[in-house]
């Protein structure tokens, strides 16, 4: 099994876990409300590795406007994530295949993609 299935797996077994403990992100409450008032109204956001949809749902309770897109590689993180937005588009990808979208964004938003990867191929 190579590194990115091993990574998928991984987040895919622990997704409920992650969302019990990861959900609020009000600690970063500056850098993400500082986003809401940069972007343009109605933008097409992009978020990749959106985990659960915890900046997707914070994002859209400070800017129900925002036309978000957001990708995730585990399946039941994106099955979390659609339950907890029902009003945002999600997709699985992998954030490295992002150019398959075709499409053009606003904004990008990646909370905690970076430092996942980085834990990630550390720890093998």
């Amino acid at each position: 099994m190579d590194k990115n299935q091993k990574a998928v797996a991984i987040f895919d077994k622990l997704a409920t876990l992650y969302q019990s403990k990861f959900m609020d992100v009000s600690m970063y409450a500056v850098g993400l409300d500082l986003f809401c008032t940069t972007v343009k109204k109605e933008a097409a956001v992009l978020e990749l590795a959106c985990g659960p949809g915890n900046i997707t749902r914070y994002l859209l309770n400070k800017r129900p406007d925002l036309k978000i897109m957001a990708t995730d590689l585990a399946p039941n993180m994106v099955t979390l994530a659609k339950a907890n937005n029902p009003e945002a588009e999600f997709i699985l990808l992998d954030c490295r295949d992002l150019l398959v979208l075709n499409r053009k964004f606003d904004a990008v938003i990646c909370g905690f993609c970076l430092p996942s990867i980085n834990w990630l191929f550390k720890s093998w």
